[in-house]
């Protein structure tokens, strides 16, 4: 359009998507490497924006994967590294 020096759009989106943290921890570490680990992970969470959402995976001798969505429920869901599963075994119905 010759007439106009600048153009201006206006794009139709839908609500902005909360930024995704995934925590993956190795739980096989000495006391006091646990108790600085623990400190560094409140630090983290306390830095994060109050609309992200948070997934914690910790594994040792076997894997959890902790659900954090309901306040004062705590729900994980444990593999044994010596069993085989397949991704439609693991998939959770929501």
């Amino acid at each position: 359009m010759p007439q106009f020096s600048t153009i201006e759009y206006i794009v139709q989106r839908g609500p902005p998507t909360p930024l995704i943290f995934l925590y993956v921890v190795d739980t096989c570490l000495e006391e006091e490497d646990l108790q600085a680990l623990k400190e560094s992970l409140q630090m983290s969470l306390s830095l994060l924006p109050p609309n992200a959402l948070v997934g914690l995976i910790t594994f040792g001798r076997m894997v959890q994967v902790h659900e954090l969505s309901c306040e004062g429920i705590a729900k994980s869901y444990v593999f044994r590294g010596t069993k085989e599963l397949s991704s439609k075994q693991i998939q959770v119905s929501q």
